[in-house]
């Protein structure tokens, strides 16, 4: 029998018809670039009928039970599946694989983790942004009201959430303004499993951890990578989740992006996380906003020869960045190698990168600039040195934080306190 006729043979199966369609997704040999690649994956997916408690849920709280997963199952509704022709099937099974493909779910955590809040409506609009332009490109059939931005190609789903939350700030009824809305075709990307009770026993809503768990998070990752590889062998893997997968398999912290969330978090200053700070939005970094409060910040540079011409200037301009979102700051910066021969007093209208330090060629001692600390008063907020941690260091831990920006390959048994941060060029 034709592999895409086997989604007719079961009429009012709905079970039946969604693993018809995925095996369709996976075998047809007339397939659509990707599906294939989407086709493996839902394959570690057991199809399973919606529970009755959740669908009970869904409809108290004004929402139609549809279908979603928890990274183990994909759980739907009959009565949803039912309406849905063989096409919007392939669809949906895309849909839901892309967003734990994507770690959408585990992202979604994370943002609400960074943000302190983050509005699941919102979140779910930006993730399905970022699918339906994936499956656009893929040939599948979307259903009536999907949301296709072509504006939103190539960000990912952080960067669409800012823009919708800012649109949503502007609209009288707080939300976003952009695209015709997903129809009838909708799901959550936070799985609806059991609701939880409340103390009075009331339904407080899906429980947060019937999100994919954690312990998932790896072996999906090891499954995107087995399905990417075999896809590539085949010359079908779409190019969106080939910049993802490169993320994945080629891991690289960003030094900049880690510089600039450890000086804003170790800022003593009156902040809020909305609107985040634009400053960083462009590296999917959702920093605070700082508000008026003056803050100390204390920059040590080794002079003894161990940081190079480019590394310091690199160093320097993101510093330069990072301290512009500041609204009121002094900034010490030392130029030392065995003694202190620069300090320069720096805010807001001096530039990082013209300053000249006369000191260099000696050995290295880091004590003599937490001694300058002290016995000036100075209370920094944190205190950034760039070196390549070949030195004696003090023997008394700060009662501020410390981030030892290195040059070298260093293990982390090297300080005797702070944070290491390797430096790449």
């Amino acid at each position: 029998m034709p592999v895409q006729k086997i989604v007719k043979k079961y009429p009012g199966d709905a079970r039946a018809r969604l693993i018809a369609a995925r095996t369709r997704l996976y075998i047809n040999p007339n397939s659509k670039q990707g599906w294939p690649f989407i086709g493996s994956l839902s394959m570690y997916l057991k199809v399973k009928e919606m529970p009755e408690d959740v669908r009970e849920w869904c409809i108290t709280n004004g929402q139609r039970p549809t279908i979603a997963t928890n990274g183990m199952e994909l759980i739907y509704a009959p009565d949803f599946i039912e309406e849905c022709s063989d096409d919007e099937l392939l669809a949906l099974w895309a849909e839901e694989v892309s967003h734990i493909a994507l770690k959408h779910p585990w992202r979604f955590r994370e943002l609400q983790s960074m943000l302190g809040e983050a509005d699941q409506q919102i979140a779910n609009m930006a993730m399905d942004y970022a699918v339906h332009l994936i499956q656009e490109s893929c040939e599948f059939t979307l259903p009536a009201g999907a949301l296709i931005n072509h504006k939103y190609r190539g960000m990912s789903m952080e960067q669409i959430y800012q823009i919708l939350i800012e649109q949503a700030q502007k609209e009288p009824r707080g939300q976003p303004q952009d695209g015709d809305g997903r129809g009838n075709k909708s799901d959550n990307h936070v799985s609806p499993s059991e609701p939880e009770k409340s103390k009075d026993g009331q339904s407080d809503g899906p429980e947060k951890e019937s999100s994919p768990k954690e312990n998932l998070e790896k072996e999906w990752e090891r499954r995107v990578a087995t399905a990417a590889m075999e896809a590539r062998a085949r010359g079908d893997l779409p190019e969106e989740f080939e910049r993802w997968i490169d993320k994945l398999e080629n891991p690289k912290l960003p030094w900049d992006s880690i510089l600039a969330r450890f000086v804003l978090d170790s800022a003593k200053s009156d902040y809020r996380w909305l609107p985040p700070n634009r400053s960083f939005v462009h590296m999917d970094m959702y920093l605070p906003s700082l508000k008026s409060e003056h803050i100390d910040l204390a920059v040590a540079i080794d002079t003894s020869g161990s940081v190079g011409e480019d590394e310091l200037k690199m160093f320097l301009s993101e510093l330069q960045g990072i301290v512009s979102s500041l609204p009121d700051f002094t900034l010490h910066l030392f130029g030392c190698d065995a003694a202190i021969h620069d300090h320069f007093v720096l805010t807001q209208n001096d530039d990082l990168q013209t300053q000249r330090f006369t000191g260099g060629g000696g050995g290295t001692r880091f004590e003599p600039v937490f001694e300058r600390i002290k016995e000036e008063g100075i209370e920094p907020a944190v205190l950034i040195y760039i070196t390549d941690l070949m030195g004696s260091f003090p023997d008394e831990t700060p009662n501020y934080p410390v981030m030892w920006v290195a040059t070298e390959d260093v293990h982390s048994d090297q300080v005797p306190f702070g944070e290491i941060l390797r430096l790449e060029i």
